[in-house]
């Protein structure tokens, strides 16, 4: 049976949009789902659906029991593990110098037109894929003028980030 991974938007950010990760154990497992792990409290999960459901409705069926648990209403992007384990693979870089400062930008799905790299990237890194783009920030991601030209664009799709150490250790708990 195929896992998947549901990265939630902006939940626990600050004091934003608070959602307790047991919470949301039982509620996923209250809606069907099993073997429901997570992984920090930043909306990180590992699931198992219930009969074969794909990632749209995963993606709904996550936002919904958030919806109505919390009253939050929030995007999740849905990878399966292999995806997640295969952007961990095609990393430009394998083994960053300071995970926390190299981030993937994962879409819901693929967008339209080609992303385009920023103009002026500073000394930061910009790798994009269908689906993800990598960004290596060293002066940390609130100073990132490649994070900033992401954030600038309009894909017409969801994007949520995660840096590389979680990344990681998402496709870990995937794993097991």
């Amino acid at each position: 049976m195929t896992r998947y991974v549901a990265l939630l938007r902006g939940i626990n950010v600050g004091k934003n949009k608070r959602v307790p990760m047991p919470g949301l154990r039982e509620g996923l497992e209250a809606a069907g789902y099993s073997d429901v792990r997570t992984l920090l409290v930043s909306g990180n999960v590992v699931l198992t659906p219930p009969d074969g459901r794909g990632p749209e409705k995963i993606a709904d069926d996550v936002s919904r029991v958030v919806l109505d648990g919390w009253g939050h209403d929030v995007r999740v992007v849905i990878r399966t593990c292999d995806e997640l384990r295969d952007v961990v693979r095609r990393s430009p870089v394998p083994e960053p110098e300071n995970g926390s400062r190299f981030f993937v930008a994962f879409f819901s799905e693929r967008p339209a037109a080609p992303i385009p790299a920023p103009d002026d990237p500073g000394d930061d890194g910009w790798w994009a894929t269908d689906r993800e783009v990598y960004v290596w920030c060293p002066e940390g991601l609130l100073q990132s003028p490649a994070m900033e030209h992401l954030n600038a664009l309009h894909l017409g799709v969801h994007v949520t980030v995660r840096n590389w150490n979680t990344v990681t250790k998402l496709a870990d708990l995937a794993e097991r």
